[in-house]
């Protein structure tokens, strides 16, 4: 529902759906009202993320000596 492109109507229907399943499942309200909470910050943050640093990708060069080129001498 967070990550839809869907209209602002369409994201309040979802909503209602979603509350009246986990209140017909018996979870407590408040439970899902703190999750969406998170969920929201957490699509906020990676959002403030990505457009204030930009990653630059180096490679490194490692080498690897297994167990059977060891055994070799």
């Amino acid at each position: 529902m967070l990550t839809l492109q869907i209209t602002k109507q369409a994201k309040q229907q979802e909503w209602k759906i979603i509350l009246a399943i986990a209140q017909n499942n018996g979870l407590p309200l408040p439970i899902i009202h703190n999750l969406k909470k998170k969920l929201i910050a957490k699509k906020l943050r990676q959002k403030s993320l990505t457009t204030t640093t930009q990653q630059t990708k180096n490679w490194v060069t490692f080498s690897y000596y297994g167990p059977l080129t060891q055994k070799n001498n």
